[in-house]
């Protein structure tokens, strides 16, 4: 009887073990605040559409949600905060050297114009170039604790949140520009992060070591030997340095300088121009050096393809630098995972 005496009170300890157990347990549930609900305000209404439709959850503080957990054993409240971390980037943190400040959109009006922004972007932007959340805000200053400088964007893109800032004076025309350079911007950056894509890239360029040289070889600057009859001389610098731009401005500051007898030569001289330095797989020069060196790292090469592709489309830009075999095979490079990964037409 003694053995089993003692079963059937080890078995009532368990159960009561598991009754303290159960009540002991957090049964709060911290529902994600991620996920935007319906309400009969206005502007949390508009929130929920964006979030139904797009898949984005749209904000106005950093601060997202606040959560009662219980009272301290003096009987104050305890509440758990989630936060938008805007330190985090694709593969590190800046551990607090990055500080963000905002001037947060109180008044309805100002909350409506901002979801009017909102609501543009996320129309252009495809489904894999759509932000994690938006954090929309007066204004954004950021200030880097290590350079000491601090800065007033207009945008900033990083791991999970895009917060867009200042665009409540907007008329709509300036919503779209806006929305084209920051979808632009974010472009740009998914593919500079995307390491093997930027090592065939740069690859088509460094093989021969064509990155960060004179384009003119006087006989001692290791210069990669560009004949174009303009890059010879002062004169031939000069036009090289603006030549190589197409929009109006450009054009009639070149013709000011007296150099070419018609907008016809100058065309010809900036076709002729842009055949030799595309035979090392290059659009344009390396703007800090006047653009009398080639680019001198990939991602600086790498980003004049994607200003001037998506800003000119893949029909111009086939027609103005088809004719280089080196750069149309980097062009390539970037066509398929721009349009077949990022699903962002050209």
């Amino acid at each position: 009887m003694k053995p089993v005496y003692f079963f059937i009170c080890v078995l009532g300890a368990l159960f009561i073990a598991c009754d303290d157990s159960e009540k002991l347990s957090n049964q709060i549930d911290f529902s994600s605040p991620y996920v935007i609900e319906d309400g009969t305000d206005p502007i949390q209404h508009r929130r929920y559409e964006l979030y139904r439709d797009y898949g984005v959850s749209v904000f106005f503080s950093d601060t997202i949600s606040r959560t009662y957990v219980g009272e301290d054993f003096l009987g104050n409240p305890i509440y758990r905060y989630e936060t938008i971390d805007l330190n985090w980037e694709f593969t590190s943190h800046s551990n607090g050297s990055m500080q963000y400040s905002f001037d947060y959109l109180f008044l309805p009006e100002q909350q409506s114009i901002a979801l009017d922004f909102a609501e543009n972007f996320l129309r252009k932007a495809t489904g894999a170039m759509r932000p994690f959340c938006m954090f929309l805000t007066d204004t954004l200053k950021v200030a880097n604790l290590a350079s000491e400088t601090i800065e007033t964007p207009d945008y900033l893109n990083n791991f999970r949140t895009l917060v867009i800032a200042q665009v409540t004076g907007y008329a709509s025309v300036q919503m779209d520009s806006l929305s084209t350079v920051v979808l632009r911007s974010m472009v740009k950056s998914r593919v500079l992060k995307n390491a093997n894509l930027v090592a065939r890239f740069g690859a088509v360029s460094s093989t021969d070591n064509y990155y960060s040289r004179h384009w003119v070889n006087d006989g001692s600057n290791d210069g990669l030997g560009v004949t174009c009859r303009w890059m010879t001389g002062t004169d031939g610098y000069t036009a090289f340095r603006v030549n190589t731009c197409f929009d109006e401005q450009t054009v009639n500051n070149c013709m000011a300088t007296g150099l070419f007898a018609s907008v016809e030569e100058f065309e010809d001289m900036r076709a002729e121009m842009l055949a030799d330095i595309g035979r090392f797989g290059f659009i344009s020069g390396w703007a800090t050096s006047s653009k009398v060196y080639s680019p001198n790292t990939v991602d600086e090469d790498l980003g004049y393809f994607i200003d001037t592709m998506l800003e000119i489309g893949k029909e111009e830009f086939v027609n103005r630098y088809g004719g280089s075999e080196l750069v149309m095979e980097k062009y390539e490079i970037l066509v398929d995972y721009i349009e077949g990964e990022l699903g962002v037409k050209i």
